[in-house]
């Protein structure tokens, strides 16, 4: 029996081993070469590829390219092994990553000084990390600016700045390496009219409070996009101090009556839902997006409020609280919910999918006002995410669901729903 015992010991310690073991994966070659013609084109070759062995067990692959003008790049082939407790593989995910807009940068670099050289702004190529060359392993852009009259100026500077760095890059046809960084970002700062820290004189491009001195951060365009235009950059850098205004309510920077009203606040408080006081409660905040030109309330998924849904989030009860608000009712199981207003009815479900490794994704958020389905607004790139933190919803959807009335104060940056 003893003996027994001692073979089942065994056999588990050779399982769990072989489970620990697994079989790590990596992009091949031929789908590294693939990957460079799909996002910075044929004009590229490979030159030398060389490997590491990482002390995890892994490999680490690194394929060099080179174009005519002598520029080179490396892309980094590696693999990220997952376990399961108790030491059993759960999958093996490739990774990759190349070094293109840093090599891009530095070869430029010579003329990239000289330009901000020339410029009447203070504008800086800064340098991190190093290489075996000696070149800088990553580059950043920071501008400083002293005053609303630098708009101007900060938009031909980017503008010319864009088109000596001319980055190339395509992600649309690239089947790998979605996630990966293509552009550079040019970080723009402003003197603040009321300082934070005391600073005097240039103190301020030191301080500590320098992030909230930032009123902007541009990407460079690539070959697929269209190179900034300087008035489009003057416009990106005025909007984004506005924002930075408001969003510190003025309390660094001071706006002129004109620019307050040049642009939506970033975001609204409602403070009243009916005939509710919520004021203070920024579970009830509207945002300002840009590309869908309207306000959105984040996580506020009416079929989520269920005393029994099995997760927690940041914005949990958000649409029931509304429904009472408007003197309504409201009833909800896992993923489904409704509710009556006034006389009308809604109905919600979830549809949901499992997701290896969380706990589900969405797949689609149905709603019906009487029976008739509703269209709601397709949430702004990167805010519907697939995880339990909850659909986003616009405020063109909050009235078709509560069947409200949302009055908007811009200056005082408020809203009433009734």
């Amino acid at each position: 029996m003893k003996r027994f015992f001692c073979l089942l010991a065994l056999l588990a310690a050779v399982l769990v081993c072989a489970g620990c073991q697994g079989t790590p994966a990596y992009y091949t070659k031929e789908e590294i070469v693939r990957y460079v013609e799909d996002v910075y084109g044929q004009g590229f070759s490979l030159e030398k590829t060389d490997s590491r062995a990482l002390r995890d067990g892994t490999e680490l692959f690194t394929y060099t390219f080179t174009d005519g003008s002598g520029l080179s790049f490396r892309v980094t082939a590696g693999c990220v092994m997952h376990v399961r407790a108790g030491g059993f593989l759960k999958r093996a995910e490739k990774t990759l990553t190349d070094s293109y807009v840093q090599s891009a940068v530095g070869a430029r670099r010579k003329e990239i000084e000289e330009l901000f050289s020339d410029s009447p702004l203070d504008a800086r190529l800064i340098g991190s990390g190093s290489l075996p060359s000696g070149e800088s392993a990553s580059y950043l852009f920071h501008l400083f600016l002293n005053d609303v009259e630098d708009f101007r100026e900060a938009g031909r500077l980017i503008s010319k700045l864009d088109r000596i760095v001319r980055l190339g890059a395509d992600r649309l046809y690239a089947g790998i390496g979605s996630a990966q960084r293509y552009s550079a970002l040019v970080h723009i700062y402003m003197k603040p009219d009321h300082s934070l820290a005391g600073e005097r004189g240039e103190g301020w491009k030191q301080s500590s409070h320098l992030r909230d001195y930032e009123i902007c951060t541009l990407r460079l365009s690539t070959s697929a996009q269209t190179r900034l235009s300087a008035e489009a950059v003057e416009e990106a850098v005025e909007n984004g101090y506005v924002d930075k205004a408001k969003w510190n309510r003025q309390r660094v920077y001071t706006l002129s009556e004109d620019l307050a009203k040049k642009y939506p606040a970033p975001f609204l408080d409602i403070v009243m839902i009916g005939t509710r006081d919520v004021s203070g409660d920024s579970r009830f905040r509207l945002y300002y997006d840009k590309k869908t030109g309207t306000y959105w309330m984040r996580n506020a998924d009416p079929c989520q409020d269920s005393e029994d849904f099995p997760y927690s989030y940041e914005n949990a009860g958000v649409f029931r609280d509304m429904v009472r608000a408007m003197g309504g009712s409201y009833e909800s199981s896992p993923f489904e919910a409704s509710w009556r207003i006034s006389g009308t009815g809604w109905q919600a479900r979830l549809k949901v999918a499992d997701a290896e490794g969380g706990d589900y994704s969405f797949s689609e958020l149905q709603a019906e006002r009487d029976g008739l389905r509703l269209v709601l607004s397709r949430p702004p790139a990167g805010t519907n995410n697939g995880t339990i933190s909850g659909r986003w919803l616009s405020v063109e959807d909050l009235i078709g669901l509560l069947d409200a009335d949302i009055t908007i104060n811009q200056d005082t940056m408020t809203a009433v729903m009734y």
